[in-house]
C-alpha cells in the first residue's frame, strides 16, 4: 500500500467580514491556536486503493473556544470519502481570534487540504518479460524477501479480492453508485493476497535476475525510485498488483471524475448564524 500523507494549508481564509473592532489591516483576523495534527489514518481507503490523490475545501463556523462547531465541504474527486476524513482533520484544530476585542464566536473559516500530494503515478503494464530467467536460488531469495516484506506489514493470506478495510470503506464512506462499481472492479481485476504473493515472489525473482543483486530488500526501501517503479513494471509483465491498481484505476477514471483541483468554496448554510457587523474599515489619519 502506498502510504500518503496530507498537507494542511499555513492559513486561514476568513469568510465572513470583520466588526466592530479595531486592528492593523494586515493582521489576520484569526489563526490557528491548535494546528490539526493529520495523520496517515485521515487519508481515505478508497482514495488509496484507487492510488488517487485528492484535495478538499473546508468551511467551518467556530464556537466561542475556537473549535469548528459545524462544518460544510466540497472534494475532489467526490464520493469517496474525502469529505467526511477533510472535516475530520479540521475539527481537531482550535482557531483564535487575532483583533483587539475580537473573539471566534460565530466567525466562519476556511481552509484548503490537499491529500496524497506524493502519490506515486500508476504505470500501465508491460507487455511481456525480455529480461533473464531466475535461477532456483534467485527464486528462493525473491521468496524470503517477500515473505519478509509481508511479515513486516502483517499480511496474512487470503483469497478476498476486495480487502477488509476498503470493504469497510465503501460500505460506509463511499457514494453507493461508486462503490457498486468499485466492487464490480476489484472483482474482474483485482488480487488477493494470496495471488499476491506469488506474483510478487516472481516479479521480485525477475528483479534480482536483473540486477544480479544479493540484496533485494532494498527494492522495497526504494520503492518510490522512478528506476524501481520501471523495474517493477517490467518484472510484472502484465500480471501484479500494480498492473492491477492500473487497470482498476484507469477503468474508475474512465467512467467517474478522477480530476484532482481545488473545488469551489462550499457555501455557509443558510441556517449558520454567523457575524452580521458591518466591515471595518482601516484607522483613517488626523489629517
Amino acid at each position: 500500500m502506498i502510504l500518503a500523507t496530507i498537507v494542511l494549508t499555513s492559513g486561514l481564509a476568513l469568510a465572513q467580514p470583520s466588526g466592530k473592532t479595531e486592528r492593523q489591516p494586515e493582521t489576520p483576523r484569526v489563526s490557528w491556536s491548535i494546528r490539526p495534527a493529520p495523520t496517515d489514518d485521515d487519508f481515505p481507503e478508497t482514495l488509496q486503493s484507487l492510488g488517487l490523490s485528492g484535495k478538499a475545501v473546508v468551511i467551518c463556523v467556530a464556537d466561542a473556544e475556537g473549535r469548528a462547531r459545524e462544518c460544510a465541504v466540497n472534494a475532489r474527486p467526490a464520493g469517496l470519502g474525502l469529505e467526511q476524513h477533510a472535516v475530520e482533520v479540521v475539527k481537531r484544530g482550535r482557531i483564535k481570534a487575532n483583533w483587539p476585542g475580537d473573539t471566534p464566536e460565530n466567525l466562519s473559516f476556511s481552509v484548503r487540504l490537499p491529500f496524497g500530494s506524493d502519490m506515486i503515478p500508476l504505470l500501465q503494464p508491460a507487455d511481456s518479460w525480455t529480461g533473464p530467467t531466475p535461477t532456483p536460488e534467485q527464486i528462493e531469495l525473491a521468496t524470503q524477501t517477500t515473505d519478509q516484506i509481508s511479515a513486516s506489514r502483517n499480511e496474512e493470506p487470503s483469497d478476498d479480492l476486495i480487502p477488509a478495510a476498503l470493504e469497510a470503506a465503501l460500505a460506509t464512506e463511499v457514494d453507493p453508485e461508486k462503490a457498486v462499481f468499485i466492487r464490480s472492479l476489484y472483482q474482474r481485476h483485482g488480487v488477493s493476497l494470496r495471488q499476491a504473493r506469488a506474483l510478487n515472489i516472481r516479479m521480485m525473482a525477475r528483479m534480482i535476475a536483473l540486477t544480479e543483486t544479493s540484496r533485494p530488500l532494498e527494492f522495497a526501501l526504494y520503492f518510490h525510485e522512478p528506476e524501481v517503479q520501471e523495474m517493477m513494471r517490467e518484472a510484472e509483465a502484465g500480471e501484479g498488483v500494480l498492473a492491477s491498481a492500473w487497470r482498476i484505476q484507469t477503468a474508475y477514471c474512465a467512467r467517474f471524475d478522477c480530476t484532482v483541483e481545488y473545488p469551489e468554496e462550499p457555501a455557509a448554510p443558510d441556517h449558520w448564524r454567523l457575524r452580521d457587523d458591518e466591515p471595518l474599515m482601516p484607522p483613517q489619519s488626523a489629517d
